[in-house]
């Protein structure tokens, strides 16, 4: 939380996808502001799964988000920067994320962005990590989920993940299931499919 807490005087932004990463996130850092005055940015993927969308939807409503959706990162942050004088932005990403093994916990955007700084409090988190948090206070999350999606990139790249389905039962057990975190990616795969991946 230490981390969380040393913005408080700054002009605070954050990043808001909806998975499982952002809900810890946000509810930490709801212990610390008042995030229905704070912009919170959702980047909208082409793909998006329409679950995502309806649970954003609620949790703007639970929280009272004032969310501005953008489908590019960098006009999102010029945005922030132009519009709400943001100086810095909380993220969700985790070391286990792609270019997250080079992500310091806080640290600049790159010279060719616009220049906010980038504050990744569950960077170094586990998936563990994530779901204990998740589960002990008892958060609301995602449907997908609970339906063998362990994590969630769009309708076009992302399937259920192997490795949770119950042959017995032949079922997909819940992704806080899962216990390995470098199997929480085997669910995805790295270019998109003419095809949707959803299914029961």
């Amino acid at each position: 939380m230490d981390l969380i807490t040393q913005f408080k005087n700054t002009n605070i932004s954050v990043f808001f996808n909806g998975r499982k990463d952002s809900i810890v996130l946000l509810d930490l850092l709801s212990k610390v502001y008042n995030l229905s005055k704070i912009p919170i940015v959702f980047i909208l993927k082409k793909n998006e799964f329409p679950e995502i969308l309806n649970y954003i939807d609620y949790i703007c409503k639970l929280y009272c988000l004032n969310i501005q959706v953008f489908s590019n990162m960098k006009i999102a942050i010029s945005n922030l920067i132009e519009k709400s004088n943001a100086t810095h932005a909380f993220t969700g990403i985790r070391s286990i994320d792609p270019y997250g093994h080079k992500t310091n916990l806080v640290q600049k955007t790159d010279p060719d962005w616009p220049q906010i700084i980038l504050i990744n409090p569950i960077l170094h988190w586990s998936n563990q990590d994530i779901w204990r948090y998740i589960l002990s206070n008892n958060l609301d999350y995602c449907e997908l989920y609970n339906r063998g999606y362990t994590s969630l990139g769009e309708t076009t790249n992302t399937f259920k993940n192997y490795l949770l389905f119950d042959y017995a039962n032949k079922v997909y057990l819940p992704a806080y299931c899962l216990q390995k975190d470098m199997d929480e990616r085997a669910n995805r795969i790295n270019s998109h499919l003419p095809i949707t991946l959803t299914g029961p």
